[in-house]
């Protein structure tokens, strides 16, 4: 228990609701090193060094994490956000596949695997993922941004505009889905 006689685990919660993030950090270190076998002290303490801005430290902690329970797809994806931050794109893409594999009925998982496939510069797998993920959420407009953003990588201009125009249907106040659909519609015009 803290000074205030709080727990470490639930203590790391309140410190963090305030907006301590170093006293929620020191909560969640002792609670795991209390309780080794229990990951979600683990995973709390990779989001309070995240929180922190120590990308390194929660790397170690959400591995420890998923060491303990590797049944956790949103650790899974939250370790993919933390290998992108860090350039590690391979990584990145390879922990929000297994996200995915294990919820594959969550849209935005499936989306992050295009978005990755598509930075690793390989557009033909981020095609198959952002349909997947259109599929299970037809009004995600970042999946369809990001659907013809790869096909326009692929040199389908028409497929590219299509999916930048229902982007921009889906969210008409996001600028650059009307500065890609422009993009596609020029392309489009262009002699080939």
């Amino acid at each position: 228990a803290d000074r205030h006689g709080r727990a470490p685990g639930p203590g790391g919660q309140l410190h963090r609701r305030e907006g301590n993030a170093a006293a929620a950090l020191h909560q969640f270190q002792l609670a795991a090193s209390l309780e080794p076998h229990q990951a979600h002290y683990r995973q709390a303490a990779a989001s309070a060094y995240e929180e922190a801005g120590q990308v390194e430290e929660a790397l170690v902690e959400l591995r420890a994490a998923l060491s303990i329970d590797p049944g956790q797809a949103r650790w899974y994806q939250q370790l993919a956000d933390l290998c992108q931050k860090m350039g590690r794109l391979e990584e990145a893409r390879g922990a929000a596949q297994r996200a995915a594999e294990l919820d594959p009925q969550q849209a935005s998982y499936l989306r992050h695997c295009g978005i990755l496939s598509q930075l690793l510069g390989r557009p033909g797998d981020a095609i198959g993922e952002l349909k997947s993920a259109l599929s299970l959420d037809p009004q995600d407009h970042q999946a369809a941004y990001h659907l013809g953003q790869a096909h326009g990588a692929l040199g389908d201009w028409e497929e590219a505009q299509r999916q930048q125009r229902r982007a921009l249907e889906l969210y008409p106040t996001e600028t650059i889905y009307g500065l890609s659909l422009a993009q596609a519609l020029i392309s489009l015009e262009r002699p080939r």
